[in-house]
């Protein structure tokens, strides 16, 4: 047996999406890290499917969407239906996507693209960037040793080459747990509890070609009184799609006996599958469930499975220790928030790591990552804990289904469950986030909410833009100064000045202004290459408004200063007044950026 050691940044364990993520984030902030993985190869089958709007934004913000919009394709609906018992389908409700003129982005409808695709295009990427995946690897134990600042992550882990067992030490300043719900990241530290529930039931699934008459082109949800059917295409031509179903009890019974339930890992997610659940037995349900309309055939992936809620109460243990995606949460498939979550799990505790790493905030900042992520997790449960409990077949959720019809004729309860399932319409309350929640005047954006994309002019290079294309990549904060109409050239040039003042020699922070009127000489204002200016501009081809109508600044007389933090999250906005304002913004940013 061979013993090794490794002093590194952070290690990742788990190398699905949200492992992929977080080590591609690291690396493109020149961090040593290294993603281990137990598996001996990337799985083959579909597993999540939809990309939403704010995971879109998020992938633009790491200049990896263009993959994604390439090769995947729009869905522009949720529609459910009902099964009625002549065969015959009824509509309930339709939640359309795209229907947001001003919600502010490039990514108004979900994009399909299969999770074993997904984790090609992060290991391309991670692979340009020098590192790679260290499959057959697993993770033995973790300790956290000393006090402090000094304090680290010592992980052993084990491997075989030409079967000889090789351990390792590796003892990083982080560790990332992104080894999903049996998360041995988790279970390595005493009561880190993964709270929850094993939901009543059983559910399958099988990817395959669907025989049907009726195009099923968008995901789609059929009651009937047994149960559900869901479907999703899986390609642009709408060849293969999913299908999912819950299993009514008369099926439950029948196959109950030829189920194993066990945990082999004691660790409160049950593990369960059927032993000859099979297409030909999923056919059996479509058959009753739709009267014979709707079949599948050639699956290449069948599945079936209890479904848990759990999340465990803090994502982090002791600043050194951090879960994300579905070591840190699970719940229920519909609604396809899992990965998305995950990712966006990534984003938060990364760049906030990296700050550290470089001495650039204090380690005091890594707590919000809980704070602001396990809000987050526990809304995703309850909503597709909701969306479940619709699906199946009682009598409260035939009521639910009525009254969701009747509302979803309307537009507020439409755009409700629309940005709900879009993923922006959270906020977050930290000490990263000044006043949250407080708007200032008419002002779209308030402190911890998602900041939205808006078409710009750049003054820079004379070229029409947008605002997250044009800040794409960027690892820094951004400080935009939407002016006004009340400035003029000599306002805005000594508004410049003061933001030269201030931030001219601080790392990671970017000034950006948006002139909100006609300037003639705009050149005038340029004090130098370091500052962004734009222009407003009116509504793109594409239906992208322009910045100032998507924040809610276009005709306002007063100027109002915004903070982007880097996982494009509001960190502070005010009322722009001069040199005071400014200040003001500093003094805030000094409570988390070192360098100020």
């Amino acid at each position: 047996m061979t013993l090794l050691e490794t002093v590194l940044d952070v290690l990742i364990v788990g190398a699905g999406p949200v492992g992929l993520l977080s080590a591609i984030e690291l690396s493109r902030r020149s961090h040593f890290v290294r993603i281990i993985e137990k598996l001996p190869e990337p799985s083959k089958f579909s597993r999540a499917l939809a990309i939403h709007t704010r995971t879109m934004e998020v992938l633009q913000h790491c200049g990896l969407d263009k993959e994604f919009t390439d090769e995947g394709f729009l869905t522009p609906q949720l529609h459910i239906m009902s099964s009625l018992s002549n065969g015959d389908f009824q509509d309930l409700a339709k939640i359309k996507f795209g229907d947001d003129a001003r919600i502010g982005t490039e990514f108004k409808t979900p994009i399909i693209l299969p999770q074993n695709r997904t984790e090609e295009i992060f290991t391309t990427k991670l692979n340009s960037l020098g590192v790679k995946v260290e499959r057959k690897v697993e993770l033995k134990s973790v300790k956290i040793e000393g006090f402090g600042e000094e304090t680290i992550v010592a992980s052993t882990i084990s491997s075989y080459d030409n079967g000889e067992e090789k351990t390792e030490i590796i003892r990083s300043k982080y560790l990332i747990g992104c080894d999903g719900a049996h998360s041995t990241v988790r279970k390595s530290q005493k009561d880190w509890n993964y709270d929850g529930v094993c939901l009543e039931g059983w559910y399958a699934l099988a990817d395959g070609i669907l025989e049907s008459k009726i195009p099923f082109e968008s995901i789609t949800a059929i009651m009937h009184d047994e149960g559900f059917i869901f479907i999703a295409p899986l390609d642009k031509e709408f060849k293969t799609h999913r299908i999912m179903v819950n299993l009514d009890p008369v099926t439950e019974k029948m196959f109950i006996d030829l189920a194993v339930e066990t945990n082999p890992q004691n660790d409160g997610v049950s593990h369960a599958f059927f032993l000859k659940f099979s297409e030909k037995d999923l056919n059996k349900l479509l058959e009753k469930r739709t009267n014979g309309k709707i079949q599948i055939r050639n699956s290449n992936w069948t599945s079936s499975f209890k479904i848990n809620e759990r999340k465990v109460l803090e994502y982090s243990r002791e600043k050194r220790l951090f879960l994300a995606g579905d070591a840190a949460h699970c719940h229920s498939p519909i609604g396809g928030q899992g990965m998305n979550t995950g990712l966006q799990d990534a984003l938060n505790i990364v760049w906030k790591i990296s700050a550290v790493l470089k001495s650039q905030s204090p380690e005091s900042i890594l707590d919000t990552y809980s704070l602001e992520r396990s809000p987050i997790g526990e809304a995703v449960l309850t909503l597709s804990g909701n969306l479940t409990k619709i699906a199946n077949p009682s009598f409260e959720s035939y009521i639910i289904r009525d009254v969701m019809s009747l509302l979803m004729k309307f537009s507020l309860p439409q755009k409700f469950a629309r940005h709900a399932i879009m993923g922006v319409n959270f906020k977050y309350e930290s000490d990263l986030v000044y006043k949250a929640g407080q708007k200032y005047g008419d002002f779209h954006i308030s402190a911890g909410e998602r900041v939205p994309d808006g078409v710009l002019w750049s003054a820079n290079n004379g070229e029409e833009t947008t605002l997250f294309k044009y800040f794409s990549g960027s690892l820094d904060h951004i400080i935009l100064w939407f002016t006004g109409e009340g400035c003029n050239e000599n306002e805005i040039k000594t508004g410049s000045k003061f933001f030269q003042n201030s931030f001219s020699n601080v790392q990671g922070v970017t000034i950006a202004i948006v002139i909100g009127k006609d300037i003639k000489n705009v050149e005038n204002t340029l004090i130098n290459d370091s500052i962004a200016v734009f222009l407003d501009h009116l509504k793109h081809d594409d239906g992208l408004n322009s910045a100032c109508v998507v924040y809610g600044a276009a005709g306002k007389k007063h100027g109002t200063l915004l903070l982007i933090r880097p996982d494009l999250v509001a960190g502070a906005v005010m009322k722009y007044s001069g040199e005071k304002s400014i200040e003001e913004m500093k003094n805030f940013m000094k409570s988390y950026i070192c360098n100020l």
